[in-house]
């Protein structure tokens, strides 16, 4: 058998070697174009201008670090919450996490016309206000301070009434004044 050269292998195999390289020429070149024009498909994804999406229908893409590395989004703000806005971009707010943790267990809006029931809670008067409190709303046992209650009628005395609540009695001041002193019923 006749040893050949480079040149004599060639010469002979030229048709079986543009046979071989030339789609890889093609190939490659394809794929070159395609990372030229910004768009470039590997595996299941797809880097497209500024975009990176799924090349399967409803694929998902996960961005998991190796390691102890973080996925690190710039254009956030640190400790505050981000929220997809109306374009589908991801941004940053102003409610900071120790707000959004205010609102953990909340099921719905509380407005001035809202109704709610609190349980164990304390509420400071000098901050907040009570309104259309009406007399039916007061537990008979509230043990309210003579004092805070509504005024009774002047110069008469004060009676209770067979449920043991306080009220005006027709006698009046200058009745009673007559009535000091008299240990007696006399004519």
């Amino acid at each position: 058998m006749a040893r050949l050269n480079l040149k004599d292998i060639i010469t002979r195999y030229k048709w079986l070697i543009l046979l071989l390289v030339f789609p890889v020429v093609v190939y490659g070149a394809k794929h070159f174009q395609e990372v030229v024009a910004a768009k470039l498909d590997v595996d299941n994804i797809r880097l497209d201008g500024n975009t990176i999406s799924s090349t399967d229908t409803d694929g998902n893409i996960v961005l998991n670090p190796n390691g102890s590395g973080n996925v690190n989004l710039p254009d956030l703000t640190v400790d505050t919450v981000p929220v997809v806005d109306s374009s589908g971009d991801l941004i940053s707010t102003s409610v900071s996490q120790t707000e959004l943790e205010l609102l953990n267990g909340v099921t719905s809006f509380i407005t001035e016309s809202s109704t709610s029931t609190f349980t164990n809670k304390s509420i400071d008067s000098d901050n907040n206000t009570i309104t259309n409190i009406v007399n039916a709303d007061i537990k008979a046992a509230a043990a309210i301070a003579v004092n805070k209650l509504a005024a009774l009628t002047a110069s008469r005395a004060v009676e209770t009434d067979g449920s043991g609540f306080a009220s005006a009695s027709s006698v009046t001041s200058t009745e009673l004044v007559l009535l000091s002193g008299i240990t007696t019923i006399g004519t």
